[in-house]
């Protein structure tokens, strides 16, 4: 194996054990709706947990939120298998070994509960973002990614 064809699902990987990881340090530590002050009250810790998906949606969805996440995990596992085998050094890899790790990872904490861990708090004073996980930074900065790479795609043609 290359390592243009490596990196992805050692970045996949990564994120799958470093959020595990973290959440299981944090369910240890933490008290939930307790907030540990990081950087004042601009960053903290917030054990707190989410039954849905992005900001609470789906909410109670059970096993048909689990299905569909599920679907679309291997949708995009199928994607970045295919394009790892053809395009190895594709500009889109990285992106969504970010959004798969974290689908992933998420998908894992998921499963025995039905919810995911969430425990970043940020904010100023009362105006709060809603908390999230190492996982959902993973996915967002693979969004970006990919927007990022288009906009370069369509500068470039």
């Amino acid at each position: 194996m290359s390592w243009a064809r490596a990196v992805p699902p050692m970045l996949v990987f990564a994120i799958v054990i470093l959020d595990a990881t973290i959440k299981g340090w944090v369910e240890r530590a933490l008290a939930p709706g307790d907030p540990v002050p990081v950087i004042g009250h601009l960053l903290r810790l917030t054990l707190g947990y989410n039954d849905g998906t992005a900001f609470g949606v789906f909410s109670q969805g059970g096993a048909v939120l689990l299905a569909g996440i599920a679907a679309v995990i291997a949708v995009l596992g199928a994607w970045f298998v295919r394009l790892l085998i053809v395009l190895p050094e594709d500009p889109v890899a990285r992106p969504l070994a970010l959004i798969l790790g974290g689908a992933v990872s998420n998908l894992i904490d998921r499963i025995p509960d039905g919810h995911v861990t969430d425990f970043l708090d940020v904010g100023v004073n009362a105006v709060r973002w809603p908390t999230f996980n190492v996982a959902d930074m993973a996915i967002t900065l693979g969004l970006a990614g990919l927007i990022s790479v288009r906009q370069r795609l369509m500068i470039q043609s």
